[in-house]
C-alpha cells in the first residue's frame, strides 16, 4: 500500500491496525502525517525515551505509570487504584498510537488493555480505543534481559525472556491475549525511499525475512574489506563498548584542544538522562567526526548527517557537512506529558527539558541507535551480532551496495528471523 492510500484508510476507519513495512518505507512519516490531520483525540507513545523523542511523544511506562516487572507480576491489578486525573485522560483517548511496537513485550500490552478497559468501563479490548501500532517486527525485538533486582530487600534474579514465554507463550506484542482479541489488521507500506538499487533491495528483503541463500551471503560478503571511497563513513557495531572505544580512541588521536559541554536539564530521572538522544556530556575537538541529531528547523541539515567540526566556541560549533558549513547552536528537547484539560481535550505539555548541542561523535554508532537512520556510507562489524533483526537493521542503513563495507564476513548465524514473527506476518497478509 502507498502512503496516501494508507493515510486515507487510517483517517476513515476505526479498525485496529499494525502499520509496517521494510526499512525506509516511511512509517514514522505516515505517523506524523496522521497525527497532524486527524480530528480524533490521540496520544503517541513509544517504548524508549529516544523513540519517544523521535515522534514527539511520551514513553509507555511514563504514560501508564508503570515500573519494571509490573506487567509480569499481575497485570490485572494495574487497572485499579488509578488517580482520577489519569482515569479522565484515559477516557478521552480515541486513538492510541504506539511507535516501535516490535520492541514492546506482551506484559506491557496486557497492562495497557486492563487500564483502558477499567477506566472507560468498557469490556472491549483496550476499552474500545482504536489502536495504530507502527513498527517492523523483522527489525529489533523486545529487550529481554536477565537482571538482578531487590525483592523484599533481597537480591532477586529474573530472566525476562523465560518469564514472558511461560506467561504469554512468547515475547512479542502479538502474544498478548488482548491483541489476539482486538482483530488487528495490517497495513504494509511497499515503496522504499532509502534505497533504489533493485539488487540491493532484493538482498535486504531476503535477509529481512530469512529467505536468504548462499548467493545472498556471497553478494553481501563481496563488500568485505574494499577500500572506502573518499566520503564519510560510520561504523555500525552491535555493542556499546565497541562504539565507545572507537569514538574515544579516534577523538584522542586528534591533536587539538578538548572541549567539554554538559547538558542542561530538568525534570529527568538519572536513568532517563542515560538514555537521551544527545550525550549528557559532549566531548569534542576541531577535526572530530560528528553526526547531527535533529532535523534542522531551517532545513539546512537532517537527522543523521555526518560532518567534521571546523570551529568551537562556548555557544557555537561549526560543522562542515559535504561542501557546506553550518553554525550549530544548543538545541532544546522537551519530555512531553499528556493530560486532559478542563475542557476535556488531550493536550501535550512539557514535563522536562534537556538542552545540548544536537551532535554526537560519529566514527561509530550502535545498531540500536542507528535504527531509523539513513547514512551515505556505512562500515559494519558483523562480529558480535547476537539477536534477530540486527544484521538487517545495520545493512539497511546504507543507501546502496557500493557504499556498504564489511569489516568481516557475515555468517549464517548472523541472519536470524524469529519463526513467530514470520507466522504472524503471514497470517495478517493472508487475512
Amino acid at each position: 500500500m502507498n502512503q496516501d492510500d494508507a493515510l486515507k484508510l487510517l483517517l476513515e476507519t476505526n479498525d485496529n491496525y499494525f502499520i509496517t513495512g521494510r526499512a525506509g518505507t516511511g512509517k514514522s512519516y505516515l505517523l506524523n502525517r496522521f497525527r497532524k490531520i486527524t480530528p480524533r483525540q490521540h496520544v503517541v507513545l513509544a517504548p524508549t525515551g529516544i523513540a519517544a523523542i523521535n515522534v514527539n511523544g511520551q514513553t509507555i511506562h511514563s504514560f501508564f505509570k508503570l515500573r519494571p516487572l509490573d506487567g509480569l507480576q499481575n497485570p490485572d491489578r494495574f487497572g485499579y487504584n488509578m488517580r482520577e486525573n489519569h482515569i479522565r485522560l484515559l477516557r478521552k483517548i480515541e486513538v492510541l498510537i504506539i511507535d516501535e511496537i516490535s520492541m514492546v513485550p506482551p506484559d506491557i500490552i496486557s497492562v495497557i488493555d486492563k487500564q483502558l478497559r477499567v477506566a472507560r468501563h468498557n469490556t472491549q479490548p483496550f476499552g474500545g480505543v482504536q489502536l495504530l501500532l507502527f513498527g517492523d517486527l523483522f527489525q529489533l525485538p523486545p529487550v529481554t534481559p536477565v537482571k538482578t533486582i531487590l525483592k523484599n530487600d533481597e537480591p532477586f534474579q529474573y530472566d525476562l525472556n523465560r518469564l514472558l514465554n511461560e506467561k504469554y507463550g512468547g515475547v512479542f506484542f502479538f502474544n498478548a491475549p488482548a491483541i489476539q482479541r482486538a482483530g488487528i489488521k495490517m497495513v504494509e507500506l511497499q515503496k522504499i525511499y532509502r534505497q533504489s538499487d533493485p539488487i540491493f533491495l532484493k538482498l535486504l528483503n531476503q535477509i529481512r525475512e530469512g529467505q536468504h541463500n548462499r548467493d545472498t551471503v556471497k553478494q553481501i560478503n563481496a563488500r568485505v574489506n574494499p577500500e572506502p571511497a573518499n566520503f564519510d563513513t560510520i561504523v555500525i557495531a552491535s555493542h556499546r563498548h565497541t562504539v565507545d572505544l572507537i569514538n574515544s580512541s579516534k577523538l584522542a588521536s586528534i591533536d587539538q584542544t578538548l572541549w567539554t559541554f554538559e547538558a542542561e536539564h530538568s525534570g529527568y530521572t538519572k536513568s532517563e538522562l542515560d538514555r537521551q538522544l544527545a550525550p549528557l556530556t559532549l566531548r569534542v575537538k576541531v577535526g572530530a567526526k560528528v553526526m547531527t541529531l535533529i532535523n534542522d528547523p531551517a532545513g539546512r541539515f537532517v537527522n543523521g548527517n555526518i560532518g567534521t567540526v571546523l570551529n568551537i566556541t562556548n555557544q557555537i560549533i561549526t560543522v562542515q557537512i559535504g561542501n557546506k558549513k553550518f553554525e550549530i547552536h544548543r538545541h532544546p528537547w522537551n519530555k512531553m506529558h499528556y493530560t486532559a484539560d478542563d475542557d476535556g481535550k488531550i493536550v501535550e505539555k512539557p514535563k522536562g527539558r534537556f538542552v545540548q548541542f544536537p551532535l554526537t561523535l560519529a566514527w561509530a554508532v550502535t545498531i540500536h541507535k542507528s535504527q531509523g537512520m539513513t547514512y551515505d556510507a556505512v562500515v559494519i562489524e558483523p562480529r558480535g551480532i547476537f539477536d534477530n533483526g540486527q544484521l538487517y537493521v545495520a545493512l539497511s542503513r546504507a543507501t546502496n551496495l557500493q557504499r556498504l563495507y564489511l569489516k568481516s564476513p557475515i555468517l549464517p548465524q548472523h541472519i536470524s528471523v524469529h519463526p513467530e514473527v514470520v507466522k504472524f506476518t503471514q497470517q495478517l497478509r493472508a487475512a
